[in-house]
């Protein structure tokens, strides 16, 4: 929860008298991993040793700690038509419409399957699996060894079943999890005010 107060002032010649003050709390919506068992389309050449057959790896809740079974890979199959640049296209399906926030993956090397890393992630969002809207994008925000993260986020939640991802990546792409983060109930950005300018003669502070 969070604090927010509202004071009353009163004005004299010389001073200001505080004459109440009240605290209201303003609950924060809990973010809620939304991805989890979530099924998803990825085209493109799998790797026998890194393969996705059974379409679980991306939200299966298992994460790369040195075993490296957990990673699936695909080569390159999609490309960006306004950049031309190529990737691949992973498409996510949350089974009904949701309040997402966020999107997260970890991008994988390795010089035994000679991965690459991505320039960015692009990601797109719809209701309906037809009409799509831009999300975001992201450039790599962490690094840890193996693994790279790359996280979109948005000030507020936007309604989506369906999340649509595009790795930059021209060659092999791995990674182990992706992840959708968002609220039980829909959040608004912050409205920010300008300050009322005083008119006339008013004290202000």
């Amino acid at each position: 929860f969070g604090l927010c107060q509202s004071k009353t002032l009163s004005f004299e010649k010389d001073s200001v008298s505080l004459e109440s003050v009240t605290v209201t709390a303003l609950p924060y919506a809990k973010k809620t991993l939304l991805s989890l068992g979530a099924s998803y389309v990825w085209e493109g050449t799998g790797m026998k040793a890194y393969s996705d057959k059974e379409g679980l790896k991306l939200t299966d809740g298992v994460y790369f700690t040195g075993d490296d079974s957990v990673v699936a890979a695909k080569t390159a199959h999609d490309e960006d038509k306004l950049t031309k640049k190529k990737g691949n296209i992973i498409t996510l399906d949350l089974g009904e419409v949701k309040n997402v926030s966020e999107v997260s993956l970890n991008a994988f090397i390795s010089g035994d399957i000679k991965a690459v890393l991505p320039t960015r992630i692009s990601v797109r969002y719809s209701t309906d699996g037809e009409n799509w809207e831009d999300f975001g994008q992201s450039f790599l925000v962490e690094t840890s060894g193996k693994l790279n993260r790359f996280t979109v986020t948005r000030p507020a939640t936007v309604e989506a079943r369906y999340v649509k991802g595009l790795t930059y990546a021209d060659g092999i792409f791995a990674t182990d999890e992706i992840e959708i983060w968002g609220a039980d109930d829909p959040v608004e950005s912050s409205v920010y005010a300008p300050l009322a300018l005083p008119v006339g003669d008013v004290n202000t502070i």
